[in-house]
């Protein structure tokens, strides 16, 4: 189970014993009072003393049991590929918190990994990546691989079936361009192909009807709302060429699972996981490495899956005595003491970023460095109550 350090009136101190003891005696954390949010959403600080001085973090809590509480990915104005701060999209989402979420190309804006919401794949996770956080259609939440499935099929004017292949990703130019039967929707801006070939038109439901067909594609636009177009580069484009020309109907599926087979409702990918099922997990599955001491966002998941903690740690602003950072593996280490099953490590630096609701309005709640201000991100998790 996820639990922060006894918390009574003023501020405690516990010791706690980390995950991997080989060399580590423990970490000492401090805790404040923890602060109501909404029934079920608490929030408090930690701090705590390591070779870099005094580091600070805030943990918020949510309580998955209280059937009116949900955890929902979200994205800058509803886009994969645009940015705006985590205040703003917990502002339109009607959020009472949130956190930010993927790290993310600073030339597309593109999170590195995937996104997904209320069953719909805005894009695809990493394949064999487990640093991925989501809540499964039942309402409990998880952090490891999923796995997508789709396929594009003919169907004549009788709904009969003809040939088809696999869809292998969404809003994804790099798997288009590696040769790849890829979708792209009204969610993503847009974006360079490396002259792939590609069919687009209106859909309905599953169904595509083919309106433009192009045989070599360097720059596409946004698609209008209620189309869809699909390409690839290599043998995937041919096949798209010869099997969807101009009034094709096409069938298009698709679904996200755990590795186990149950259906993911929402999902965001973070880089890494630290923790997993009771232990300390070294993923070797990004090649992205932090560098030196950073401020950094997390997510934790319960063993009984119905319990989360968002972690912020404050960074960059050791001269003002607020916190250095921390490296993944100090991360890893708090996350321990903080006594998560599982977590993983989102966007860091100056993206990191906490918010809370309150009288209204959202607030936010870590400590920034001056000279970044409330840095606007891709995407985030967010806690919404209905």
């Amino acid at each position: 189970m996820l639990g922060a350090v006894a918390v009574t009136a003023g501020a405690v101190a516990a010791t706690v014993p980390l995950a991997n003891p080989a060399g580590a005696t423990g970490v000492r954390l401090h805790a404040s009072v923890k602060h109501t949010v909404v029934r079920g959403v608490k929030w408090w600080s930690v701090f705590w003393h390591n070779d870099d001085g005094r580091q600070h973090a805030y943990v918020m809590s949510v309580d998955l049991t209280r059937k009116s509480l949900h955890i929902r990915a979200g994205m800058a104005n509803g886009r994969v590929n645009d940015r705006e701060t985590v205040a703003a999209t917990a502002g339109r989402l009607h959020a009472v918190a949130g956190i930010n979420g993927d790290l993310f190309s600073w030339y597309t804006y593109l999170p590195w990994g995937g996104v997904g919401v209320g069953g719909s794949v805005f894009k695809t996770p990493p394949r064999d990546r487990p640093s991925q956080f989501f809540i499964r259609a039942d309402g409990t939440a998880g952090i490891g691989s999923l796995v997508f499935t789709g396929a594009v099929r003919q169907v004549d004017a009788t709904g009969h079936l003809g040939a088809q292949h696999v869809l292998s990703a969404v809003n994804t130019p790099g798997s288009a361009n590696t040769g790849n039967l890829t979708l792209f929707t009204h969610a993503v801006s847009g974006l360079s192909l490396h002259r792939c070939a590609a069919v687009a038109g209106p859909v309905t439901g599953r169904f595509m009807s083919v309106k433009r067909v192009y045989s070599q594609v360097r720059q596409f636009d946004r698609p209008r709302s209620g189309t869809k177009l699909l390409a690839a580069c290599g043998k995937a484009g041919q096949w798209l060429l010869t099997h969807a020309p101009l009034g094709q109907k096409l069938r298009i599926t698709q679904q996200l699972t755990t590795t186990s087979g149950a259906k993911v409702e929402t999902f965001l990918s973070g880089q890494r996981m630290l923790r997993r099922n009771g232990k300390a997990y070294h993923d070797t599955a990004s090649n992205f490495h932090t560098l030196g001491i950073n401020p950094e966002t997390a997510a934790c998941v319960s063993k009984d899956r119905r319990h989360v903690l968002f972690v912020v740690v404050d960074g960059w602003i050791s001269r003002f005595n607020l916190g250095a950072g921390v490296t993944l593996p100090e991360l890893r280490d708090l996350t321990a003491a903080l006594h998560c099953y599982s977590s993983v490590v989102f966007d860091g630096g100056g993206s990191s970023t906490m918010v809370t609701r309150r009288d209204g309005a959202v607030h936010l709640l870590n400590r920034t460095p001056h000279y970044y201000g409330l840095r606007p991100v891709p995407n985030g998790l967010f806690v919404v109550k209905s």
